[in-house]
């Protein structure tokens, strides 16, 4: 488990993040299906890794492999990073890509994350950081507790094998408006088909 230990409002320093390790998810994010992609006339066969579906890269996603890791210091801030050369045909994506990821921790106590990716052909990346924070300190309480804002208007509908329809449903009227800040547990234990599509 890695710890990011900050500072709460009365200066005590605990740890915010959950019972697992940090991750880069890729070199797609989420669920592919079925798993193949076309690219400039040819269908790549991506890695079913979830019945049949590809999710998160397949088992030679970016969060199995060892990445090389440099760090840097200035005087306002800290930074790590990790880079990784995910070769061509590696759970069927095309071209080689060189992907970086950079943390880095200002004296603010913020957390900024930014990732860089190239490739010599056309491809898909869509990278994601799968670490599970929980704001209270030292696990003091769930998140359920913890208030959320999110300024979006609509959100993007699921089907029954967790894929993504494509139509994009409003808020309003939903138990997923946090456009004005509510408790994560208002939207996560309501009966919403959503929620219950995904088993919360």
């Amino acid at each position: 488990m890695y710890d990011y230990d900050v500072p709460d409002k009365e200066g005590n320093i605990e740890n915010i993040v959950l019972g697992f390790d940090w991750a880069v998810i890729g070199r797609v994010a989420g669920r592919v299906n079925p798993p193949s992609i076309d690219m400039e006339g040819f269908t790549y066969l991506l890695a079913d890794n979830e019945g049949r579906t590809h999710l998160h890269g397949g088992p030679e996603g970016f969060h199995n492999v060892i990445w090389k890791s440099s760090t840097s210091e200035n005087v306002d801030e800290a930074s790590v990073t990790f880079t990784y050369m995910n070769p061509e045909g590696e759970a069927g994506y095309p071209g080689n890509l060189e992907v970086s990821v950079i943390y880095t921790f200002t004296d603010n106590n913020d957390l900024i994350i930014t990732y860089h990716g190239i490739s010599e052909k056309n491809t898909l990346l869509n990278l994601t950081n799968h670490t599970y924070f929980n704001l209270s300190g030292n696990l003091k309480e769930d998140i359920l507790q913890h208030e959320l804002t999110m300024k979006s208007d609509k959100f993007l509908e699921l089907d029954q094998s967790l894929l993504p329809t494509g139509n994009l449903i409003d808020v309003e009227h939903t138990p997923f408006d946090f456009r004005a800040g509510k408790r994560i547990i208002e939207g996560v234990k309501s009966k919403h088909h959503q929620n219950e599509i995904v088993g919360s």
